[in-house]
């Protein structure tokens, strides 16, 4: 497989470098650049083709959402604190996965290769949910 070129938004240096780490191991995403702000996200984007971004949902002044819905994107995986979100990002095509933090390098490998796929696999027309114990 060719080097993807990543783009990670998260405005948590802390959960940024973490995330930097485990991408770091899957040796065909590179390079990867670090925005510490949706503001300079945005200016990455403009200035760089990236094949893979993640965005992290709760930043001050520009929320992930609202990059989502107002930018064309590259394939986007997000990474968030916050479950609610998903619903919300299911519904926008550049959304191709959605990650809970903390990350664990099993579930980040496996949005990869989801994310990257040239093909994606026939689905259902069903979002399943899990609600304590019930699907």
């Amino acid at each position: 497989m060719n080097n993807l070129s990543v783009l990670v938004i998260d405005d948590d240096a802390d959960h940024a470098a973490d995330l930097v780490d485990y991408l770091s191991e899957i040796q065909y995403l590179t390079p990867i650049k670090i925005a510490k702000s949706p503001q300079e996200g945005i200016q990455a984007l403009l200035q760089t083709q990236y094949d893979l971004l993640f965005l992290d949902m709760e930043m001050p002044k520009i929320t992930g959402l609202e990059l989502l819905k107002s930018l064309s994107l590259p394939p986007t995986i997000v990474v968030t604190s916050h479950p609610s979100f998903a619903l919300t990002c299911f519904d926008i095509d550049t959304v191709v996965e959605f990650i809970e933090k903390p990350v664990t390098l099993i579930r980040l490998t496996r949005a990869v290769q989801r994310a990257t796929l040239k093909t994606p696999p026939t689905l259902p027309k069903a979002l399943f949910l899990k609600v304590g114990h019930k699907m």
